[in-house]
C-alpha cells in the first residue's frame, strides 16, 4: 500500500470519463482511492501537486504520452502494477446492458488480484471482459 493514503491508490487515466467514474465506483467499492485524470499530463501533475503514491496505474495506452508518463511515474513512485483500460468491453454499457454486472466482477477482481489482495484463477489470465 502507498505511503500517503490510508487505501490503496488507483490512478485511472483515459479519455472516457464514463469510465473512470465507473472504475471509480469499483474502487471505492473494494476499499480502495480512485485518482482520475483524463490525460497523461494531467495525472502526472496531480499526483506531483498532492505527492500521492500510487499502488496500481490503470491506462488506456493509446494515449498521447503514455510512455513518458509510464517512465515518469515509475521513477518518481514506489513499485506499482499496471494494467492496460484498452482490455475493457468498447460501450460495453451501451452494447448488453446484462452484460455490466460480469464487466463490474470481472475488473473488481483484477484490480484485486494486482493489488494481491485475493489469490484466484482469475488471476493467472488478468484480463477483463
Amino acid at each position: 500500500m502507498n505511503g500517503t493514503l490510508s487505501r490503496p491508490a488507483i490512478l485511472v487515466v483515459d479519455e472516457d470519463l464514463g469510465f473512470i467514474f465507473w472504475l471509480g465506483e469499483i474502487a471505492e467499492e473494494i476499499g480502495c482511492t480512485c485518482i482520475p485524470a483524463l490525460n497523461c499530463w494531467d495525472a502526472i501533475s496531480f499526483i506531483r501537486t498532492f505527492d500521492l503514491e500510487i499502488d496500481l496505474l490503470i491506462v488506456n495506452l493509446t494515449l498521447a504520452g503514455v510512455a513518458e508518463m509510464i517512465q515518469t511515474l515509475t521513477r518518481e513512485q514506489c513499485p506499482f502494477q499496471i494494467v492496460s483500460s484498452a482490455q475493457r468491453m468498447p460501450n460495453f454499457l451501451l452494447e448488453r446492458a446484462d452484460q455490466e454486472p460480469v464487466a463490474r466482477k470481472n475488473w473488481i477482481q483484477l484490480i484485486k488480484c494486482t493489488l494481491g489482495q485475493i489469490e484466484h484463477e482469475f488471476c493467472l489470465s488478468k484480463t477483463p471482459s
